[in-house]
Formats: C-alpha cells, structure tokens, sequence
C-alpha cells in the first residue's frame, strides 16, 4: 500500500505538471489552504483543468474559480459539470437571441 501511495501523484504534483514548473512555497501553502477548508482533491484539480483550458495559469485564478463555485454552493464534479452545462445553455441562448435581432434596421 506504501509504494502505490508514492505512486499516486498528488494534487501538488499535477500542479507542478500543469504549471511546467515547481510550485513556489506560498502557491503550496494556499493549495493546504483550500484542503484545509474542506475542498475535495478532485474539486481543486477541476480548478486547474478550467484555469488551463482558459490558458492561465495563476493560483490567484484558480482561487478565484474555487471562490466562485463555492458561492454557488458546487463541490463536486457533477456540480462543476452541471453548471458547465447550464453556462453553455444561456450562452446558446444569448446568441441566438443576437442572431434574431435586426440590427440594420434598428430605429
């Protein structure tokens, strides 16, 4: 059990692996920070997979991500993919809703 510990990457690690380069003893401290507070591993790295595809990454926007699920009371990753799909759904609709307005003959 020991060695498939060790084998495990952390939170930390992926990280590191994400960023391209080690994390900084304050990025390590905020990372505790949010473990300690009671985010799942899973949510975190959920943070670090959104930051990324929106090419930043910062640990202050990955916190700011983290904050924002928090208010919206999301935990979890069905949460996060839920309100993905909510966010995608409105996004939809506000461009359709763009497409169907006549701006050339706007009085």
């Amino acid at each position: 059990k020991e060695e498939e510990k060790s084998i495990t990457p952390t939170v930390f690690d992926e990280f590191e692996k994400e960023f391209k380069r080690p994390l900084t003893p304050r990025e390590f401290q905020i990372i505790n920070t949010w473990k300690d507070v009671g985010y799942l591993d899973e949510t975190i790295l959920l943070a670090l997979k959104e930051a990324s595809y929106n090419g930043v990454y910062s640990i202050a926007y990955i916190d700011k991500i983290l904050n924002n699920w928090d208010k919206k009371g999301i935990r979890t990753k069905e949460e996060v993919e839920k309100n993905r799909e909510e966010f995608a759904s409105k996004k939809e609709e506000v461009i359709s809703m763009e497409e169907d307005y006549d701006w050339l003959n706007e009085q």
